[in-house]
């Protein structure tokens, strides 16, 4: 099992799924806590999958930069109701006069430093084996300003999730699980610890924890 490649981009829900509401919360939460007007600052979506969460970004922020892998900005895939393009050629066609739009691969997100303001990492962390989480963070800090947050979100505790969790599926500190001829593969953060240790680890202070049951959500700063 250790040479089988884990396809993390299987993992990520369509474009028409309903946002993570708690990005939305954490919005009103960097709004209400002095950190600006959501209007006036640049944020990243950093492991943005099939643009689940691009229209309520492009609401709330001045200047969006959309992260993900090389293999899943430039795959054909179905993506906002059409058939077959890629995440490059989907945000061409949105045809936004202001350049509101930037995309990052992350293999260069990693050595940039692109001074962003906010980076919503949603629905990421879960889906990615532990070295990779390593990374991921490493250049979220890289690339946020300083006094930059960083709002980290990852889904837990779901049913559908972890009855299928067994022994037979272990792996790394996870399980995988079989997917379209490929693996995708999934971390249950029952408790923040881990999470914690690796933020206070690539540099980030925790400010705040509005965690529930089913969600993590930490708001962390450069």
């Amino acid at each position: 099992m250790a040479s089988v490649k884990i396809r993390s981009a299987f993992s990520a829900q369509g474009t028409n799924a309903r946002a993570n509401p708690f990005v939305e919360k954490t919005i009103v939460y960097i709004e209400d806590h002095s950190h600006g007007e959501a209007r006036q600052l640049t944020c990243a979506d950093q492991g943005c999958g099939k643009l689940r969460h691009l229209r309520l970004l492009l609401k709330r922020f001045r200047r969006i930069v959309l992260i993900d892998t090389l293999d899943q900005l430039n795959r054909d895939q179905r993506i906002g109701g059409t058939p077959r393009t890629s995440i490059r050629e989907y945000v061409d066609k949105l045809e936004l006069d202001d350049k509101r739009i930037a995309i990052v691969s992350s293999e260069d997100f990693e050595q940039s430093r692109l001074g962003i303001d906010v980076i919503f990492n949603v629905c990421v962390l879960d889906v990615e084996v532990p070295g990779v989480r390593k990374r991921i963070l490493r250049a979220a800090y890289r690339n946020l300003k300083i006094g930059g947050l960083l709002v980290l979100i990852v889904p837990r505790n779901d049913q559908t999730i972890t009855v299928r969790c067994a022994r037979a599926n272990r792996f790394l500190d996870g399980h995988f699980f079989h997917h379209h001829g490929a693996f995708t593969f999934y971390r249950n953060f029952r408790n923040t610890t881990t999470l914690v240790r690796l933020l206070k680890r690539a540099g980030f202070a925790v400010l705040d924890d509005l965690s529930v049951y089913r969600q993590v959500c930490l708001i962390c700063r450069k």
